[in-house]
């Protein structure tokens, strides 16, 4: 909060309430994200394409979170036309909002596709997030077993960048491999997790991306 009030230059003011905003939502606090991701959102319209992107697709989580799915669509769509070189990528924030209203087909098709993308970007965090966000639209869509093999390779994946389980993102802050865990049993769901924890580091999007339904590395 102090840092944001010292902050006079509108680029790293927006950054810095973008990212007050993130903390806001992983602490279950949605309607100060939502007055944060607004601002934002105002100041990168005079900030060029890049900025005005990233600001619409933070703002459109945000109003993901808070159930305001029509309205995070529509900032989405406007995301899409203010960078539409392939600098962001608008698939993770279109499978939550596919997830969110509980399309489970649909968000594993965009994480895939997201996944993919941050293959090719080696963009390790954004593979991890992906990971976790395909196994809970898995879970979701009864594949319980498929579920648990990515939820394993996505905890190798945070290992391996010495990061923290605790720091995945889960729709509505319930992670839903646990449902599928329940279903499948102790035993089976431990070995399911084990073969994802398994998987070659190089090899995981490819597995996760047969997991999803047979997608490859390159396929649009």
């Amino acid at each position: 909060n102090e840092a944001v009030a010292l902050l006079t230059e509108s680029d790293c003011f927006a950054v810095a309430l973008i990212t007050r905003a993130l903390m806001y939502i992983q602490a279950g606090q949605v309607e100060p994200a939502l007055v944060d991701n607004e601002r934002a959102t105002v100041l990168a319209r005079d900030l060029g394409p890049d900025a005005l992107s990233a600001a619409l697709l933070f703002e459109g989580q945000t109003r993901i979170e808070a159930g305001q799915l029509d309205r995070a669509a529509a900032l989405l769509d406007e995301a899409k036309q203010a960078c539409a070189d392939g600098h962001f990528s608008t698939h993770t924030f279109e499978g939550d909002l596919a997830l969110r209203r509980r399309q489970p087909q649909q968000a594993i098709h965009h994480y895939a596709l997201s996944l993919l993308w941050g293959q090719e970007r080696v963009h390790y965090m954004q593979v991890f997030n992906d990971l976790v966000a395909l196994a809970d639209a898995l879970a979701m869509n009864g594949d319980d077993v498929e579920a648990l093999e990515v939820a394993g390779m996505a905890a190798a994946q945070i290992g391996d960048i010495g990061g923290s389980e605790q720091s995945a993102w889960h729709i509505d802050r319930r992670d839903l491999t646990l449902e599928s865990e329940e279903r499948l049993g102790a035993a089976a769901a431990a070995e399911a997790r084990r073969r994802g924890r398994e998987v070659d580091p190089g090899y995981r999007v490819t597995r996760a991306c047969e997991l999803a339904g047979g997608r490859h590395p390159g396929e649009p």
